[in-house]
């Protein structure tokens, strides 16, 4: 059931893996809400703890143009996840470093890459910063308060960014990443396709992704348009597919996380709470975990405020939140048990 520890180069900081394959979990969609928990966090806790990719070695491979040992890189961690499907994580992380905050990578940089080699790893590192480059043009305020030449930026991108990573799913259609931002672009501004066609196109290929039905799920929710009736469809769709992913067992929390968050914005915490208790039956998300805290804090419930943010440092050991609040935490929780 565990395959041997093996350690790759170039993008890894070299890991020890201990993981199952991507079939051998032996789950039953009919278990238990507290057993697919169960499977959902130990999912969790074996996905973040593979470390992340180096950005600056990657950025130093690019610039250099050694572009076959920088795509053997990113097809070894490919690899990585075809054998074991918590790695989606990693690769994802992977594809992420070309992003425009990063100043050592450069569009005239990736765009040699795309015309000298053509290859699926080119296209996806291209239309990843294009479409994150999208995503900083939009920010974060609402879009009635978003300049309007910002949404037309937006629009211009989110194209060409659809172009490179519709090539790179036509040459590897097991390319999550690729996937998980064309169907975050169709939420952000209308494309030649819809973000559940990208998902069908997906799950003819590849049905194990996290990131894919999870980000298309968002879309759903009332606030952009859809409906609860609409997300608890999609997601016993979705859930079907968790014996070939645990973390697959959480999309059932969503509905409950997203009324969770509409309380939390209405102030009515101690509600808000219990919603996000809600969502975690199912497994725990780091998001949700620190929602919870800050709703404990708000609260005066500094004990529970800890305990959930002690929990994220289990998963994230460097979050920076947690880092900063449980020292704060710890005291008051000491105050107070002395009668302080």
């Amino acid at each position: 059931m565990y395959p041997k520890i093996r350690t790759i180069t170039i993008l890894l900081i070299v890991a020890a893996v201990f993981g199952c394959s991507a079939n051998a979990w032996g789950q039953d969609v009919n278990i238990r809400p507290d057993q697919q928990a169960i499977l959902a966090n130990e999912a969790l806790d074996r996905t973040l703890d593979k470390g992340g990719p180096v950005a600056s070695w990657i950025a130093t491979l690019l610039n250099k143009e050694n572009y076959s040992r920088l795509e053997n890189a990113y097809m070894d961690v490919e690899q990585l996840y075809e054998e074991d499907v918590l790695w989606e994580s990693y690769l994802l992380a992977a594809y992420q470093i070309f992003h425009p905050s990063n100043k050592d990578i450069s569009l005239e940089a990736l765009n040699k890459w795309v015309e000298e080699r053509g290859s699926h790893v080119a296209y996806a590192a291209r239309g990843i910063y294009l479409a994150q480059a999208a995503g900083r043009a939009r920010g974060g305020r609402y879009i009635s308060q978003t300049p309007k030449e910002n949404l037309e930026i937006m629009a211009e991108l989110c194209q060409e960014a659809a172009k490179d990573l519709l090539v790179a799913v036509d040459k590897n259609p097991r390319l999550s990443p690729a996937y998980m931002y064309l169907v975050i672009m169709a939420k952000m501004t209308p494309m030649p396709y819809t973000g559940r066609e990208i998902v069908d196109r997906c799950w003819a290929d590849d049905k194990r992704s996290y990131y894919v039905p999870v980000n298309y799920l968002s879309s759903l929710e009332p606030r952009c348009g859809g409906s609860y009736a609409q997300m608890a469809e999609f997601i016993e769709e979705a859930v079907q597919y968790a014996p070939l992913n645990p973390r697959l067992w959480t999309l059932q929390g969503e509905i409950d996380a997203d009324r969770a968050a509409l309380q939390w914005e209405q102030g009515n915490f101690n509600y808000s709470a219990e919603l996000y208790t809600s969502a975690m039956q199912y497994g725990e998300r780091v998001s949700w975990l620190r929602y919870r805290a800050a709703c404990y804090y708000k609260l005066g419930k500094y004990k529970e405020a800890l305990d959930d943010f002690q929990q994220v440092l289990v998963y994230e050991p460097r979050n920076k939140q947690a880092r900063e609040w449980v020292p704060w935490l710890m005291a008051n929780v000491r105050k107070a048990q002395n009668g302080g």
